[in-house]
């Protein structure tokens, strides 16, 4: 799509390759209107570019997401926004390296994300969506100067999954963090060095963990704990059990 108005997808089962959001919006009248096989790459290289991607409330599954803009400054930098003004689900299942986070690009409103496939996902932006984020397979990266926002409260790292800070600003300070119990998969938290994330609550199998640091070997973490974590940084945890209702979907 390329120019200033809406496409508003309406059926499911369509078939077509890569999807190209250069300007404009494209908003979803149903869940999987676009094909789950197909890439989103929003923005263009040339100059300012002004796009959104509306989930409308529905749920999209997607293979693989990416933005791309000409990297001036001023009002020639583009904004290329993901949203949703009531709750929908954005699936990335990419099983290849995919970078979203541009200057201008970002996820916001209810949108919950969930990582699926067997690669990497990487945001470099400032994100502000309010839904949960799941990982569940592959990698979820946080780059330095990136951040899933204040308004993500509820993360799962479960499965296969891992999630990858490089930035002790990447979740929120009350963020409520859920792990598989010991043995049960082989999810983890990876955590560079100097990184050291705070936290509200951290679950393991439903159960919450005592207050203070954890980390793996050599992170000098209060707690030590290769299963759930890898690097050298630390994940601070400020709050223990206190009744607190989950609901991560």
């Amino acid at each position: 799509r390329n120019d200033p108005g809406t496409l508003l997808i309406n059926s499911t089962n369509n078939v077509w390759g890569g999807t190209g959001l250069a300007e404009g919006t494209i908003r979803l009248g149903v869940s999987e209107a676009m094909p789950k096989t197909t890439t989103l790459t929003i923005g263009k290289g040339d100059k300012k570019a002004l796009c959104a991607f509306d989930l409308n409330g529905y749920n999209q599954t997607l293979a693989g997401l990416a933005d791309i803009h000409y990297s001036g400054t001023g009002d020639t930098t583009g904004t290329q926004r993901i949203l949703s003004a009531t709750p929908a689900t954005l699936i990335i299942s990419n099983n290849s390296a995919r970078t979203f986070g541009l200057a201008g690009s970002a996820i916001e409103g209810a949108v919950t994300l969930v990582k699926l496939g067997s690669g990497t996902l990487t945001l470099t932006g400032v994100n502000s969506y309010s839904g949960a984020t799941v990982v569940s397979n592959g990698t979820l990266a946080v780059s330095a100067g990136g951040t899933l926002g204040a308004n993500t409260l509820q993360i799962a790292v479960d499965g296969t999954g891992t999630l990858a800070l490089s930035t002790s600003d990447a979740l929120a300070d009350q963020a409520v963090v859920s792990m598989p119990a010991f043995g049960v998969a082989s999810a983890k938290i990876q955590l560079a060095e100097g990184v050291e994330e705070t936290v509200g609550w951290l679950l393991y199998g439903g159960k919450f963990k005592s207050v203070g640091t954890y980390g793996a070997t050599g992170s000098g973490a209060d707690h030590i704990d290769d299963t759930h974590f890898s690097g050298s940084g630390r994940l601070r945890v400020v709050n223990s059990k206190s009744g607190l209702i989950m609901s991560l979907r």
